[in-house]
């Protein structure tokens, strides 16, 4: 009878199989509704309808020192400009890929995915002593300041504070988003494992990155790993865990299961045509290649392929943009998208969070850095976003990569001070675009700032790039506003995210969203 297969199983050998059953759904050949039907047919018409609105799947990615997305994904604006203006950074001609956003030369393998990635420049500035920078940002807990008080801890509960300007005393309300994800994911899981951080830095001595649990308490953390070796060893499995494969125990109910489904689909789908196809994939099924177990070590050709063409971290003989070297020992960055990939359709993590820093040139950006930051910012990511669409989860996926010091003016020569704060979203259910604008207009740069249905603002309601606008803060994208689209996309329920305070008057910026 329908929905009794899971009856029959003891809780825990339950969550096992089921653990098993979402590997083996996850591979390209199956339909969402083929997965309907199994899933319906083990365990009733709610549960399947359950299984296929989540789990979703989080990362965030945080960049320092003034990082900025411009060298690969560049404003309609500043396309216009080229030829007109001196020393914009950026190389080469821009593609228009998708709604504005326009695509540099070498970020050229985002281009097939931008229908799903959305940048957002003209955002809430950060306010640390030192350029503006800081480890919170705005976007990541709104609300944050150097005021405390009831409700409002040290953001550094755990992280290390340098006694370096950048990393100041802040206190907030509102989590960082990887623990608000992992505490929402593990309220509706309690098995689930912890999320993931991972993060490599050139400059642990003078950076940090706030991940802040706010009063979420402990069990929102993140697992944190800072070195490969650690990292790795942390999945190795315990002695004692089993590893008995319940798929290839019950595979003989399985395949009667399948083939039912699979008959009723293909009646659906003029089985004379598609049929034999169908019995081929059906055959192919290796009910013995699911475990529960992972294993995040990547072959030796994986790890090639992750890190291929990606640079590493640059560390730089002081402001001289010339003397930048990569640094040995670290992170690949594409490597560590990998290692999320790798524990994402697992199905066994779903929050990861990647922290990632280089050495800040304050002078001149050279051809060599505009080139690097350019395919760091897009090629881990498509790669990231390829195998999602592989395993068939980047449809119930969000990535929100943020630019924690704030960014970069569009000239080379240009400080950060004043400028930019720019946050990067990808997913199945992000629009694809560039919102706002950044034109050039009697020799000044001006910030135009999405309106309401995501457009650029007019000429009398844009910011002049370099001025400090405390005045016209509000016409920026306040980070409440950013948090709340950030929640909403990844499917943590509005009434947690309503219940921190300085979330509670932030609005979903719907033009991001899909549906």
């Amino acid at each position: 009878m329908r929905g009794k297969f899971l009856e029959s199983m003891p809780a825990p050998e339950r969550r096992r199989f089921l653990q098993q059953a979402s590997l083996l759904l996850a591979v390209p050949m199956v339909t969402e509704a083929f997965r309907f039907a199994f899933w319906e047919e083990i365990g009733g018409t709610a549960f399947a309808a359950d299984r296929l609105t989540g789990p979703r799947y989080f990362l965030e990615v945080n960049f320092r020192d003034q990082w900025d997305f411009g060298p690969a994904l560049v404003a309609p604006g500043v396309v216009d400009a080229l030829g007109r203006s001196n020393d914009i950074a950026v190389l080469g001609k821009p593609t228009l890929a998708v709604n504005g956003l326009h695509i540099s030369a070498d970020a050229l393998a985002l281009r097939e995915h931008a229908d799903t990635v959305a940048i957002l420049d003209a955002c809430e500035t950060n306010i640390g002593g030192i350029h503006h920078h800081e480890a919170a940002n705005a976007l990541r807990s709104p609300g944050r300041s150097d005021k405390g008080g009831p409700g409002r801890p040290d953001m550094a509960i755990v992280d290390t504070r340098p006694g370096t300007g950048g990393n100041e005393v802040l206190y907030s309300s509102s989590p960082t988003p990887a623990l608000l994800h992992n505490h929402a994911a593990r309220l509706a899981d309690s098995s689930l494992r912890k999320g993931v951080l991972i993060r490599s830095s050139i400059r642990s001595g003078t950076h940090t990155f706030y991940h802040f649990e706010a009063n979420l308490g402990q069990d929102a953390r993140l697992e944190r790993f800072y070195d490969r070796d650690t990292l790795l060893r942390a999945f190795e499995p315990p002695p004692g865990v089993p590893t008995t494969n319940l798929l290839t125990e019950h595979s003989a109910t399985l395949t009667s299961i399948i083939r039912k489904i699979d008959a009723r689909y293909l009646n659906e789908l003029q089985k004379q045509a598609r049929g034999p196809a169908h019995d081929a994939s059906l055959g192919r099924i290796d009910f013995s290649n699911s475990s529960e177990v992972l294993d995040l070590r990547l072959s030796a050709n994986e790890l090639s392929q992750w890190r291929a063409g990606v640079p590493g971290q640059f560390n730089c003989d002081g402001d001289n943009a010339d003397a930048c070297k990569e640094v040995s020992g670290k992170f690949n960055l594409g490597e560590m998208f990998g290692y999320v990939a790798k524990m994402f359709t697992s199905g066994q993590v779903r929050t990861a969070a990647i922290d990632f820093d280089y050495h800040d040139v304050h002078t001149r950006r050279t051809d060599s850095l505009l080139k690097t930051q350019a395919i760091q910012t897009a090629l881990p990511l498509a790669r990231l976003i390829a195998a999602l669409k592989a395993a068939g989860i980047y449809d119930r996926t969000v990535i929100a990569m943020y630019t924690l010091d704030g960014s970069r003016p569009v000239l080379r020569d240009g400080d950060g001070y004043f400028t930019k704060n720019s946050v990067v979203l990808a997913g199945g259910g992000i629009r694809g675009g560039y919102y706002g604008d950044i034109r050039l207009r009697n020799g000044n740069w001006f910030l135009h700032p999405p309106g309401a249905d995501g457009a650029p603002v007019a000429d009398n309601l844009a910011l002049r790039m370099g001025d400090s606008n405390s005045a016209n803060a509000n016409r920026r994208v306040q980070g409440r506003d950013v948090y709340k689209t950030v929640a909403k996309a990844a499917g943590i329920a509005d009434a947690l995210v309503n219940s921190f305070p300085d979330v509670t008057q932030g609005r979903v910026l719907s033009y991001l969203l899909r549906g």
